[in-house]
């Protein structure tokens, strides 16, 4: 249904747009700290602030839920491309947080985003929890087969990290874009389960499912959470962020004609195709503005 279809983009959409809201806030909430502070617990000053808190819950509560919500209407395939709409609020946030205005080059991204984002939203690449009626084993090899290949990746991307120093930083970020990658397919599949287990379908495989799933998503997002920090040690804020969106949205595409194996028009792969190259794009010109806020969280550390 058009509606279901629209309320998961704009899930998706909302669930980039307040991650960055509370980004922004708990950058600002560090910021209002006075210098002389500096050498103080950082941490028990911005647990009594209330940007910080609110920047908090909307960072990893709101967020979440507005991500597992456009999971579960419209399916993985389309989540990062959407997602990428809270690199708007970050730049104008973080130009405000500054004092700063944005350049040309700024609006223009902002610009290429809006289309972007549209143009994704156009392709209608989506695969509804409800439109999954069973799980075949066809289906249960391709997604292990998928899983298996994207641990490989960053298995081996995070061994050849070690053999070239001066590359490690984006080596980082782009293994730790296949976790997250990795964690969103899981989390797609624990909410098919868990939307049959609801129905009362319950077998012994969804159990089973179910584990895996957790699991997975639990090591995809610990690991990835990681090895995202420690890329920042190597490699600027603007060149790890719009790396990491790359496998991110190379592997949510392939998701949809790989592992579903689905069939779209040629305007649909045109739709996704060129509106997350513009989001990629337009990213590596707005990541500067990730470099000055990471400036300011070095100020809790």
């Amino acid at each position: 249904m058009v509606e279901i279809y629209l309320l998961g983009v704009i899930c998706a959409i909302l669930s980039g747009v307040v991650a960055a809201l509370g980004n922004i806030l708990q950058k600002s909430a560090v910021n209002k700290i006075p210098r002389e502070k500096d050498d103080e617990n950082i941490m028990g000053i911005l647990i009594k602030s209330p940007s910080w808190i609110i920047g908090s819950i909307l960072c990893y509560g709101v967020s979440t839920i507005f991500i597992v919500l456009a999971q579960f209407y419209i399916g993985p395939a389309l989540i990062p491309g959407l997602y990428a709409a809270g690199l708007i609020v970050l730049a104008i946030g973080s130009a405000k947080l500054i004092g700063e205005g944005l350049s040309l080059a700024e609006y223009i991204a902002i610009l290429i985003i809006i289309v972007g984002v549209f143009l994704i939203g156009l392709s209608k690449l989506d695969i509804p929890v409800n439109e999954i009626k069973n799980l075949d084993y066809r289906l249960l090899i391709r997604m292990a087969l998928f899983s298996f290949i994207l641990i490989f990746l960053w298995f081996l991307i995070t061994i050849a990290v070690n053999k070239d120093i001066n590359r490690k930083g984006i080596a980082l970020a782009i293994a730790g874009g296949i976790l997250f990658s990795l964690a969103g397919i899981h989390l797609f599949f624990l909410l098919i389960v868990a939307n049959f287990l609801f129905k009362g379908e319950i077998q012994a495989i969804y159990i089973i499912i179910l584990i895996a799933a957790i699991g997975a998503i639990a090591f995809g997002n610990y690991l990835g959470i990681k090895q995202t920090q420690e890329a920042y040690k190597y490699a600027q804020a603007s060149k790890v962020q719009p790396t990491q969106e790359v496998p991110k949205q190379i592997i949510a595409i392939c998701i949809y004609f790989l592992l579903f194996l689905k069939i779209t028009s040629i305007i649909s792969v045109f739709y996704i195709l060129f509106g997350v190259s513009l989001v990629i794009c337009a990213g590596f010109i707005l990541g500067n503005r990730q470099d000055q806020l990471e400036d300011i969280d070095k100020k809790a550390d």
